[in-house]
């Protein structure tokens, strides 16, 4: 790729998720950019391509793309604050891979607005060692305008990644949602190996069928619950969940 079209990235976090992200743009040849509160682990990046910044508005003067991947909205909203980023976001889009809830995305969205950048919520749902394969997922939302802008992004870093449409909130209900049906699932397995020890049942023939059984169960109530929904309009999430 000529270095005059390469799109300029900057990656704020090198945590294990963030560390993968900047080490999967960086093997697709993109100009990466990358802070970390920690310099160690952003020279390991540096002997890779990277480069370095000092400050995070640094790494926001220096790209049009801004990818953050922090371990919460607490550590973004520190960085935003104790750095006083108020430049002008014109023509940049934040890619936010951190988990937050409804109000800190809500707020993000407001501060994106006043400096007037786009943005583009996000939940990653594998492992580090999983960005950049067919394993991958993340859930994204935003803008058509924003996406189509990021999709050479976001599709080297998931190739299968799921668009959930503008409702930029959307990534993180649905990600709150399937856990909250992973941990019920959880704790009926635990009980059903409880009973089948107490009847002397082998928990071999139990677990055959639990992981199925459970999925299949859960999926089915879902989609009931979004199907016989009174709301005016179909929810963007509901669709998604029909869709599985």
């Amino acid at each position: 790729m000529n270095n005059s079209n390469r799109k300029n990235i900057s990656v704020i976090g090198l945590g294990s998720m963030g560390f993968a992200l900047a080490e999967t743009l960086l093997k697709a040849d993109f100009n990466i950019s990358v802070w970390n509160r920690t310099l160690s682990k952003a020279q390991k990046l540096e002997n890779k391509g990277a480069n370095i910044c000092s400050t995070p508005n640094e790494a926001f003067k220096n790209s049009q793309f801004i990818v953050a991947s922090l371990s919460n909205y607490e550590a973004w909203n520190n960085i935003i604050d104790s750095n006083q980023i108020d430049i002008d976001l014109s023509g940049k889009t934040i890619i936010q891979l951190t988990t937050g809830s409804i109000e800190e995305v809500t707020a993000l969205n407001d501060w994106v607005k006043k400096y007037n950048g786009d943005l583009l919520e996000g939940i990653i749902s594998c492992f580090p060692s999983q960005i950049g394969t067919e394993e991958s997922l993340i859930l994204l939302a935003g803008s058509d305008n924003s996406i189509n802008n990021c999709k050479d992004i976001i599709s080297i870093l998931s190739p299968q990644y799921k668009n959930l449409g503008s409702n930029l909130i959307a990534p993180t209900v649905l990600s709150r949602a399937f856990l909250s049906g992973a941990l019920g699932g959880l704790i009926g397995m635990m009980n059903g190996a409880v009973l089948c020890q107490k009847a002397d049942i082998s928990l071999d023939d139990f677990k055959d069928d639990d992981l199925t059984f459970i999925y299949s169960i859960s999926l089915y109530f879902a989609k009931s619950l979004f199907i016989n929904s009174k709301a005016a309009a179909p929810s963007p999430i509901g669709e998604h969940i029909i869709s599985l």
